[in-house]
């Protein structure tokens, strides 16, 4: 409970509902202690009385559905309240001027730069309200609005500016974090996840879920024929074609040399067709070489090296099988001393 309080605390409506309520209940047990009895009790509670009541409302309305400038609707509220408790004696002049600072230092915390500046008209009119209502005509207070809105209003912009700023180091922090984080699991020359990233993925590997071991076929006469620099470059060709072809990109990976990892989450019955896909999209493009593909399923009780070796021992038979094809593992169903073998030529 006191986590939601301190999280509602830091927005706009939260922090504006608890103002209200804090500076109504002060200002109803200003009402009841000893003092000078020169102004109206009454009329004086009930003001402080529906303060409270708007912080209570304001503390449970739903901010986060509306604009953020729909806050600033508490703002007039705020100073009308102010404005009727000092007409009717219920707010020190000392402190008069001190309730509009601290509301310019709110809209400066929450709202744009110019904000305040587009308030202090309105904020002049409110302020000076209680002595145009009144027969009394004192210079000095009306002297002081010359005095106090433009100081609400220098401190509501330094506010925002200030703000502002913060906000776009914050921001420009998490875009350089999230920058950081994605080149420390991207591999560089496909685009692909790094190793680092396919250890995390294969430590999530769960039951049902396939293990597709790609692997460029021929590829040192590649690099023998035309240089590591085509290489490079069929790899980069290979990583392209897999992030534009899969769903899923963040599930596929580079383990190491021209060796590519895919994981199949939940439906491992579906990795050879999403395999044959993958083949048949690469031959379009009419690559220096072709792919093999070697695909197990995640069993109950295996263990992930388990799982591996057996995608590897995929991959194996359909390289032997003549290449550019697919080759799924399946478990023997009938006991034997061999244990698993590999079967189904999917190619």
């Amino acid at each position: 409970m006191v986590g939601v309080i301190r999280v509602h605390f830091r927005s706009a409506g939260g922090q504006a509902a608890a103002l209200f309520v804090l500076a109504g209940t002060v200002g109803l047990i200003n009402v009841v202690l000893p003092g000078p009895t020169g102004y109206n009790r009454p009329v004086v509670s009930a003001i402080n009385a529906v303060g409270v009541v708007v912080g209570l409302v304001a503390w449970f309305a739903p901010w986060s559905r509306w604009s953020p400038r729909a806050t600033l609707a508490l703002v007039p509220v705020a100073l009308a309240l102010l404005c009727a408790s000092d007409a009717f004696g219920g707010t020190p002049p000392a402190l008069y001027g001190v309730y509009f600072v601290v509301v310019f230092a709110w809209v400066g915390m929450w709202h744009p730069p110019g904000t305040s500046i587009r308030l202090a008209v309105p904020a002049a009119v409110l302020y000076l309200l209680p002595i145009l209502s009144s027969n009394v005509i004192d210079e000095d207070f009306i002297r002081s609005v010359g005095v106090v809105i433009p100081v609400c209003v220098i401190l509501g912009e330094i506010m925002a500016a200030t703000v502002e700023k913060m906000r776009q180091a914050h921001d420009a922090q998490e875009v350089a974090a999230a920058a950081l984080a994605t080149a420390l699991a991207t591999d560089e020359l496909t685009g692909l996840g790094n190793r680092r990233k396919g250890d995390q993925l294969l430590e999530s590997l769960r039951e049902g879920d396939a293990l597709m071991l790609i692997d460029l076929d021929r590829f040192k006469v590649v690099n023998d024929t035309f240089g590591h620099a085509e290489g490079d470059r069929l790899l980069t060709q290979l990583g392209q074609y897999l992030r534009g072809a899969l769903h899923d990109r963040a599930e596929v990976f580079r383990y190491g040399g021209d060796e590519l990892v895919l994981i199949q989450r939940a439906d491992g019955q579906a990795a050879g067709e999403v395999a044959e896909r993958i083949l048949h999209g690469w031959r379009l493009l009419n690559p220096t070489t072709t792919l093999s593909i070697g695909i197990a399923v995640h069993q109950p009780g295996h263990a992930l090296a388990q799982t591996f070796g057996e995608a590897d021992s995929a991959l194996y038979e359909a390289k032997r099988a003549g290449r550019d094809r697919v080759h799924v593992h399946h478990a023997d169903p009938a006991p034997s001393s061999t244990g698993l073998r590999l079967v189904q030529d999917a190619g």
